[in-house]
């Protein structure tokens, strides 16, 4: 008898504290939990105005900054909470960028025509994170590499390791490497690659966030 009590009373514990979260999340505004959370990870969002649902947060002209470093401009920015995880879509003029994070981790992302970044002009790419490797292709026109202009760089994703072509100064350079990737802490991920052409080559290594970028 004492043993049902005290499961019954465990059990009705356990219910209030879910019942109290759930109140909890809709009485709070979405964009303020978005914002702590982003926050812990570097990410900085300055809209010009918020709009929010049930299961939504819509933001309008929203400027994106990582570690106080403005990277992205965005027409609009959309989160939303679905059965089956998480989904973004980000906007900038007739491009966009879609992401989907699942209930177990994995994450997949589509650009099309995508022109928000601010070290790079359109990229196109399906790609799927799972397991910390990385799979999928990537294409990014005018790349800014630490100050070298890049025409073109075109990616295939294989797991841990990523070959492909990069179109420098009328010059074709081909290669590939390693990425070592970090899912907590992306800029820490470890890139390792050669491009070479028959007028030189391309070199990168180093911390994802910070590589160093040579020209041979």
């Amino acid at each position: 008898m004492k043993r049902t009590f005290i499961s019954k009373l465990l059990l009705l514990t356990l219910a209030s504290l879910v019942i109290s979260s759930i109140l909890v999340f809709f009485s709070l505004p979405k964009s303020v939990i978005l914002d702590r959370f982003l926050t812990t990870k570097g990410i900085g969002l300055i809209p010009e105005r918020v709009r929010e649902g049930t299961f939504r947060v819509e933001f309008e002209k929203v400027r994106v900054f990582f570690k106080n470093e403005l990277v992205s401009r965005l027409d609009s920015l959309g989160v939303y909470l679905k059965p089956a995880g998480l989904g973004v879509l980000a906007v900038c003029g007739e491009g966009y960028l879609k992401g989907h994070v699942s209930l177990l981790g994995d994450l997949s992302a589509e650009a099309k025509g995508f022109e928000c970044l601010e070290m790079a002009g359109k990229v196109y790419g399906n790609v799927r994170l799972e397991e910390s490797r990385l799979f999928g292709r990537v294409s990014l026109e005018n790349l800014d590499l630490k100050g070298i202009k890049v025409d073109r760089v075109d990616l295939e994703f294989k797991g841990d390791r990523f070959d492909g072509n990069v179109e420098y100064s009328g010059m074709k350079l081909r290669g590939g490497g390693s990425l070592r990737l970090n899912p907590s802490r992306l800029e820490d991920s470890e890139i390792n690659a050669v491009f070479r052409g028959d007028l030189g080559r391309l070199v990168l290594k180093g911390r994802l966030g910070s590589p160093s970028v040579q020209l041979r």
